[in-house]
C-alpha cells in the first residue's frame, strides 16, 4: 500500500529507486494491471468499492531473490547515507527508472477526485475576451460569469472555492455517453483554492423558471414530454463505477447534502441497496424520526428493488434551459452520481408542503418543480395513475432527510 501515500514530484530520486526495486521484486500489492495514465484516478484506494492498485510499471520480476537480498539490509541500515547508497546502486544496476504513479490523477496538473475515470482534455482558455458579464454569484464562493470573445461565440465560465473539477468531468461524461442535451466542456483547471470550469454558451436558450409565464400549454407538453424521454435515457445510462451508490463528486453523499448533516454517520458508498437504506434509516433517526415511525410509515414502500439510476441532483428549474417551446440542455451536473431512482423527484419537491389544488396563481418556481417532478415520475412509472402515486410514496422517506418539516410522515 506505500504506493498510494507518494506522490510523484515529492519522491526523491533514490526513494524512486527503491519503490521500483521493490515493483520489479514482485511485490504483492503492486502487481495489477497498468492503468491508462490520461485517467483521472480516485484519490484513494477504496473510491471504487474495491482496491484500485495500479502502476505505471510494466516489468514483471523472474524470482523473488533481489526481495529476499534487500529485506536485511533495511534491519541494519544504521544512516540515511547508507540507505541512499543502496538505492542509488541498484538504480544503477536496474537501469533507468520510470516515474512514480500519481494515484490522484489530475486535470490540467490538478487534482480529480471522480467517482471514476474520465478521459477529459482540459482544454484551453479563450484569451480573446471581449466583454465579461456576471450571470450570478454564491456568497462569493462561486461565480458565474459569460465571455464572448471578438470571434463572436461566447462561453459559461464557472469559478471559485465551491466549484469543483469534476463538474467539468461528469458533464462531459454524460454528453460523451449519452443523449442527454449538455453544453460542452471547453476548459477544466483547478488549484488548491479554486477551479475553473467553462462550457460552451446554449445560444437563445432561457431558464425554465424564468420562461415558465410566457410558456402556453402546448409548449410546457412539449418540454414535458421531451424532458421525460431524457429522463428515461439517463435511468438507462451504463454505470461505470460498478453499481457504486454515490455522488460522483468527492463527497459521495452529496446529492442527500450530507455535508450538511454532521449528525449523520458517515457515507460510504455501497453496491448494497439493503446496506444503504440502513444508512438512510439511521440518518432518519439521527435527524428527530422515531425507528418505529420508519418501520411502520417509510420501509413499507422501500422497495429493496429499486433502480440505481444516474441522478442529476439538482434539476430544479433554473438548471433546465428551454428555447423555442423546446428543451435545450441541462446544466449545472455537480451533484450527479448514481441513486436509488425515487431520489430525483424528491430533491425537486424538496421543501415542499404539499401539492396545490390547483396551478393557477402559484408562484413560478413551485409551479415548474411540480411539473418537472410529475415529468421524472412519468418516466419512472409510465401514465399510469396508480403506479405514479405509489412513486410519490417512495420518495418520503428521500423528503425527510432532505426537510423533516415537509415530509408527510412527520
Amino acid at each position: 500500500m506505500l504506493a498510494w501515500q507518494l506522490h510523484g514530484s515529492d519522491a526523491s530520486p533514490a526513494f524512486s529507486a527503491l519503490l521500483a526495486f521493490c515493483v520489479r521484486s514482485g511485490l504483492p500489492s503492486l502487481n495489477s494491471p497498468p492503468v491508462p495514465t490520461d485517467h483521472c484516478r480516485p484519490a484513494s484506494p477504496t473510491a471504487f468499492g474495491a482496491p484500485y492498485l495500479a502502476t505505471l510499471f510494466s516489468e514483471t520480476a523472474p524470482s523473488q531473490l533481489h526481495l529476499k537480498l534487500l529485506l536485511p539490509l533495511f534491519l541494519l541500515m544504521p544512516t540515511h547515507t547508507l540507505f541512499l547508497s543502496i538505492a542509488t546502486l541498484l538504480n544503477l544496476l536496474l537501469g533507468p527508472l520510470p516515474r512514480l504513479p500519481v494515484f490522484c490523477e489530475v486535470v490540467n496538473c490538478q487534482r480529480s477526485f471522480g467517482l471514476f475515470p474520465v478521459d477529459l482534455d482540459p482544454g484551453e482558455q479563450n484569451p480573446n475576451v471581449e466583454k465579461t458579464v456576471l450571470i450570478c454569484s454564491y456568497f462569493f464562493e462561486s461565480r458565474v460569469y459569460r465571455q464572448t470573445y471578438t470571434t463572436g461565440v461566447s462561453r459559461v465560465i464557472k469559478t471559485g472555492t465551491q466549484v469543483s473539477a469534476e463538474e467539468g468531468e461528469i458533464t462531459e461524461w454524460v454528453r460523451m455517453h449519452t443523449t442527454v442535451p449538455v453544453p460542452k466542456v471547453l476548459h477544466v483547471s483547478a488549484d488548491d483554492a479554486r477551479a475553473c470550469v467553462e462550457f460552451e454558451y446554449v445560444e437563445g436558450s432561457e431558464e425554465l423558471e424564468k420562461a415558465w409565464p410566457s410558456l402556453d400549454v402546448a409548449a410546457k407538453e412539449t418540454i414535458g414530454n421531451e424532458l421525460v424521454e431524457v429522463l428515461k435515457v439517463m435511468q438507462e445510462a451504463p454505470h461505470p463505477a460498478n453499481g457504486l451508490i454515490a455522488s460522483y463528486q468527492r463527497e459521495r453523499g452529496a446529492a442527500l447534502h450530507s455535508f450538511h448533516r454532521p449528525e449523520w454517520p458517515p457515507y460510504t458508498p455501497t453496491l448494497s441497496i439493503p446496506d444503504f437504506f440502513d444508512w438512510a434509516r439511521q440518518c432518519a433517526i439521527a435527524s428527530g424520526m422515531s425507528p418505529e415511525k420508519w418501520d411502520s410509515d417509510i420501509a413499507p414502500h422501500i422497495r429493496l428493488d429499486t433502480h440505481i439510476v444516474l441522478t442529476h441532483g439538482d434539476l430544479f428549474p433554473r438548471n433546465i434551459l428551454v428555447r423555442d417551446g423546446h428543451l435545450a440542455a441541462i446544466i449545472d451536473w455537480e451533484l450527479a452520481g448514481w441513486w436509488p431512482e425515487e431520489v430525483e423527484a424528491a430533491k425537486v419537491l424538496r421543501g415542499l408542503l404539499g401539492r396545490p389544488a390547483s396551478m393557477d396563481g402559484v408562484d413560478n418556481e413551485v409551479a415548474a418543480c411540480w411539473f418537472i417532478a410529475d415529468c421524472i415520475d412519468r418516466a419512472r412509472a409510465g401514465e399510469e395513475e396508480e403506479a405514479v402515486a405509489e412513486q410519490s410514496r417512495r420518495r418520503e422517506w428521500v423528503k425527510f432527510l432532505l426537510s423533516p418539516h415537509a415530509a408527510q410522515v412527520v
